[in-house]
C-alpha cells in the first residue's frame, strides 16, 4: 500500500482501481504477485489499472497412493486393499471372517482336543498333562512356523496380512481347527477302510480352505503359503532330529 489513492504493487509498483465487490479480497497482480484489495476506497490517482483476480485451478487435490496409506498406518500390503469406509474396524474389518469364524475355531478346537486328552488319560492328571501340554506346544509352533511362512509370501507375493494380531489369531484357528476335526470324527474313522488317509486328506482340504478363506487368498497364493510352511516344517523337523 501506498499514500492515499494508490493501490500499489510492493513488487513492480503498478497502480490498480478499487472495486466495491474485491473490497478486502485477496487479488493476483499482472507481475504474478498476490496482494490485499482495500476494504475502503483510495482517492483517485493516476496511471491505475485494472488487476487480475488469482487463477482458479481446475486440477483435482492429489490423491495418496492406496500403498502409502496402507505403509503409513502399519498394515501389511493387501493385493485389494479396502477403502476407509470399507474398514470401520482397524484390527476387523470383516467382523465374520477377522474375529468371529477365528475365534469360534479356536475355541471349539480346543475344547474338542482338551476332551479328547482328557478322555485319553482316563481322566487322570497323570495321563491328562502330556496330552495338554502336546496340544499347547502344537498349537505355538505350528502358529509360529505358519506366521513366518506366510510373512515370506508377503514379501514375495504382495499378499495381505492385516494387522498382525489378528493373522495370529487366524493362524492359530487354522492350526487347530483341522486336527480338532479330526479327533472329533475318530471313532468313525477307525472303522472306515482306509480312514486314516481319509482323514489326512480332509486334513489337508480343511486347512488348505481355512488358509485361503480368512486371509482372502486365491488358489495360486495358498498353494505358495501351504509350500512355504511346509517346507519351514521339514526344515524344523531335520534340525531337531540332531538335538
Amino acid at each position: 500500500m501506498e499514500a492515499a489513492g494508490r493501490f500499489a504493487c510492493e513488487v513492480c509498483a503498478r497502480k490498480y482501481k478499487w472495486k466495491p465487490a474485491l473490497a478486502g479480497r485477496t487479488v493476483k497482480c499482472a507481475c504474478g504477485e498476490e496482494m490485499v484489495c482495500p476494504v475502503t476506497p483510495p482517492a483517485d490517482g493516476d496511471e491505475l489499472y485494472d488487476f487480475a483476480e488469482p487463477p482458479r485451478s481446475t486440477n483435482p487435490p492429489p490423491t495418496v497412493p492406496a500403498k502409502a496409506q496402507a505403509a503409513a498406518s502399519g498394515t501389511l500390503q493387501y493385493q485389494n486393499p479396502r477403502t476407509a469406509a470399507e474398514t470401520p474396524d482397524e484390527y476387523f474389518p470383516d467382523k465374520t471372517l477377522d474375529f468371529h469364524l477365528p475365534l469360534a475355531l479356536i475355541a471349539a478346537g480346543t475344547l474338542i482336543e482338551v476332551a479328547a486328552a482328557l478322555i485319553r488319560g482316563h481322566r487322570s492328571p497323570a495321563g491328562f498333562t502330556p496330552h495338554l501340554t502336546e496340544l499347547g506346544l502344537h498349537l505355538v509352533v505350528g502358529t509360529a512356523t505358519m506366521l513366518l511362512g506366510v510373512l515370506i509370501a508377503v514379501r514375495f507375493r504382495g499378499i495381505e496380512l492385516g494387522k498382525l494380531p489378528t493373522a495370529v489369531m487366524k493362524l492359530a484357528a487354522v492350526c487347530i481347527a483341522p486336527g480338532a476335526a479330526v479327533t472329533l470324527l475318530s471313532p468313525a474313522i477307525a472303522v472306515i477302510p482306509f480312514g486314516g488317509l481319509l482323514a489326512l486328506a480332509g486334513q489337508f482340504i480343511l486347512y488348505f480352505a481355512l488358509l485361503g478363506t480368512l486371509f482372502h487368498l486365491d488358489e495360486s497364493d495358498t498353494w505358495y503359503c501351504v509350500c512355504v510352511i511346509f517346507i519351514i516344517n521339514v526344515a524344523l523337523y531335520f534340525t531337531l532330529m540332531r538335538f
